[in-house]
């Protein structure tokens, strides 16, 4: 398969297993079947691992060369500091939205339940 076809395959099965883990989270955390959760994130981690030899495959067929190096440091670099990211702005999301506590209101329970 093309190199297209396989990312653009890795990043939608990705994305929708990831969309698709707090549901299972939540089914499994009531009492429910756990195989719902433990698929979800096979699914999500398969995705995953498609993914990154294809930027590398991408990268070799449109890299000079000499450059090929630096640019594959960068791309996996991304990564890094996308997780890094997340993990500081996402406490802040979470009080935006819905308060770190429930948002004060009564309105929403918030992360601590």
């Amino acid at each position: 398969a093309s190199t297209r076809v396989l990312m653009s395959s890795g990043v939608l099965l990705w994305s929708l297993a990831t969309l698709g883990t707090p549901w299972a989270a939540g089914l499994a955390a009531t009492g429910g079947p756990l195989a719902p959760l433990l698929a979800t994130r096979a699914v999500m981690g398969a995705a995953e691992a498609a993914v990154l030899p294809t930027i590398q495959r991408v990268l070799a067929n449109w890299v000079p060369p000499g450059r090929k190096a630096g640019t594959l440091a960068t791309v996996i670099s991304g990564f890094q500091l996308g997780t890094v990211g997340a993990y500081v702005a996402s406490p802040y999301l979470i009080d935006a939205l819905a308060g770190l506590d429930g948002g004060g209101d009564g309105a929403a329970a918030g992360w601590r339940g």
